[in-house]
């Protein structure tokens, strides 16, 4: 088939090549408001177990403390995630999201959709955390989670609605192409 005829066939079906674009571009904008958009800031920390005072003979204590808190970092996740932490969160209007990052590292990302509301929130939970934990292990030494590095500076992050609209065109395009060459095709 030559373009020449392949344009004259869409031309016949403009009306619906452009109806999906319109729509496509509605569809992005209108998705740009409804996906999350605010403030975000992360930190690093690290899963350290405090070393026994050294003994007069080895006794193997370096190892396993370290293999301790590596084992415990799923834990530490976990406690994190558990809604106590996630209310000290709540109550800033924030939303916190712990990750494990490697055996002995994890990633505490805020979102707010006020800046304000970030600026103190990752110590927070961090001290709740090892307070928590020195309480719930008091005879034996806590597991700690201590910064890696400080926490990242508080970032705007949102979708621009006209790369959404953009896509949503190319897209409705792409849809509405698909659609008429199956008509062509099928010669409905």
């Amino acid at each position: 088939m030559e373009l020449k005829k392949a344009i004259d066939l869409l031309k016949k079906d403009i009306f619906f090549l452009l109806l999906f674009a319109i729509l496509g571009a509605i569809i992005g904008w209108q998705a740009a408001k409804f996906l999350p958009q605010g403030y975000t800031q992360s930190q690093l920390f690290f899963v350290a177990k405090a070393p026994l005072a050294s003994p007069s003979f080895y006794n193997f204590e370096g190892y396993y403390t370290q293999e301790t808190a590596r084992n415990f970092t799923d834990t530490a996740v976990a406690i994190l995630e558990n809604r106590q932490f996630q209310n000290l969160a709540q109550e800033s209007n924030a939303t916190a999201n712990i990750r494990k990052v490697a055996p002995q590292l994890i990633n505490i990302t805020t979102q707010s959709s006020q800046k304000e509301n970030l600026e103190e929130l990752i110590p927070k939970l961090a001290v709740a955390f090892n307070t928590q934990i020195a309480n719930l292990t008091k005879d034996d030494l806590p597991i700690q989670i201590k910064e890696v590095a400080p926490a990242s500076n508080i970032t705007y992050f949102a979708l621009n609605p006209i790369v959404l609209s953009i896509a949503g065109v190319i897209l409705g395009t792409t849809f509405s192409v698909f659609i008429v060459a199956l008509k062509i095709y099928f010669k409905v």
